[in-house]
């Protein structure tokens, strides 16, 4: 009788510890689903959150990104801009000659993430970010959107002289003139049509455009963009490898008497 109380005794604690057990497990939250990115899921311009070094980090589909932060300069007030490539790989979005994007939750307006630079083993503390506004979607809005090279200016072609350049347009409507030559970024500018015809674009290179600097749009096609300003015309094609990396430290709002218009031009043949 003795033993047969001990095992029943043993056996309801068997019995309480594998229900307790149980219910630890039932208490677990499911483990997340793996984040696998798509260049049109990040393809947007993210505001970054709170007292961060970064203030935008931007991306297009065709592989470029956009990335604005403070200087390293306490006494400097100029911003920094990195302009480049990527690529994705699962949950990472690899920046050339930046570092590594680690996406830790993404949605239609938010977004989670952890930055290693290169040369860096470590990530480092978690940042969000809001997207932001977009221009309404259109065709040529999605035309337009994409890496340009430009192959003639006023007619004459520019191909292997300081004036080829690169230039990327991006959804949220900014843009960046990059040179193919001198590996120097030209400068950080922002767009938006004039009016729904979408024939005009106006473009700044001090904030919000407010429609004093117009261009317009000859021909645009997906093999062809044709523009021209008040200056110059400008024929431009698509470019499917934009250059790996530009770095540029500083407000680009100043240009000489030859840099007027659209584009900052280096020199007139």
């Amino acid at each position: 009788m003795k033993n047969l109380k001990l095992l029943f005794t043993f056996s309801l604690f068997l019995l309480v510890i594998t229900a307790c057990k149980k219910d630890a497990e039932e208490e677990q939250p499911p483990a997340p689903e793996p984040i696998n990115l798509e260049k049109s899921t990040v393809s947007a311009k993210w505001e970054v959150e709170g007292d961060s070094d970064y203030q935008t980090l931007e991306f297009n589909e065709s592989g470029t990104y956009v990335v604005v932060k403070k200087s390293a300069d306490k006494y400097v007030d100029d911003e920094v801009i990195l302009f480049g490539t990527y690529t994705i790989d699962g949950d990472k979005m690899i920046l050339s000659n930046f570092g590594i994007i680690k996406v830790n939750s993404i949605s239609e307006e938010k977004i989670t993430f952890t930055v290693k630079l290169d040369g860096e083993s470590e990530y480092g503390a978690t940042l969000s970010a809001n997207k932001s506004d977009e221009l309404p979607s259109s065709t040529n809005t999605q035309l337009l959107c994409r890496t340009w090279r430009l192959v003639t200016l006023n007619g004459d072609t520019v191909t292997g002289t300081q004036n080829e350049l690169l230039m990327v347009f991006y959804k949220s409507g900014t843009y960046v003139v990059t040179y193919i030559e001198n590996d120097e970024l030209g400068g950080l500018a922002e767009w938006k049509w004039k009016d729904s015809d979408e024939n005009v674009m106006c473009y700044s290179w001090e904030g919000t455009p407010n429609c004093d600097n117009l261009a317009d749009i000859n021909e645009l096609t997906s093999h062809v963009l044709d523009v021209s300003d008040t200056y110059y015309r400008y024929v431009l094609v698509p470019e499917n490898n934009a250059k790996s990396s530009q770095f540029y430290q500083g407000p680009i709002q100043e240009q000489d008497a030859l840099g007027k218009g659209m584009y900052p031009l280096v020199y007139l043949p």
